[in-house]
């Protein structure tokens, strides 16, 4: 096969950067990353632990992450729980302080801080809206 070359039952094209993921790498590792935040959103997840999880060092995963999404971990996962939060807002009778514990917040001040950063109203008027 001209043009390629082997490793071990691998072709690479000559243009391929060798240890360089290839998209479906990257995409079976950006959903793993998904589905731990998604598990876990509860809990203070820590970055040391989510790269143990997906088998990179924590400056690997950083780098990685805020390549492939664009975001950081912090910025995604803060999404991903103020979705949680909008979501118990709007079909829930909890009140504002279980939303920020059940949506993995752990302050209700920052939690709406960040809600209203967000959004650009409190949790309170987001529910009234």
């Amino acid at each position: 096969m001209k043009n390629f070359i082997h490793f071990d039952h691998v072709c690479l094209k000559p243009s391929e950067q060798i240890g360089r993921l290839k998209d479906t790498d990257a995409q079976r590792r950006l959903k793993q990353i998904e589905i731990y935040i998604s598990c876990n959103y509860k809990r203070d997840i820590s970055i040391d632990d989510l790269a143990q999880h997906v088998g990179m060092n924590r400056s690997s995963l950083c780098t990685f992450f805020k390549h492939h999404s664009g975001q950081t971990i912090i910025t995604y996962l803060n999404e991903h729980r103020l979705s949680v939060a909008c979501n118990l807002l709007r079909h829930s009778l909890l009140s504002i302080q279980q939303v920020c514990y059940e949506s993995g917040f752990n302050d209700v001040p920052h939690f709406c801080r960040i809600f209203k950063r967000n959004f650009g109203v409190t949790p309170k008027e987001y529910r009234g809206l």
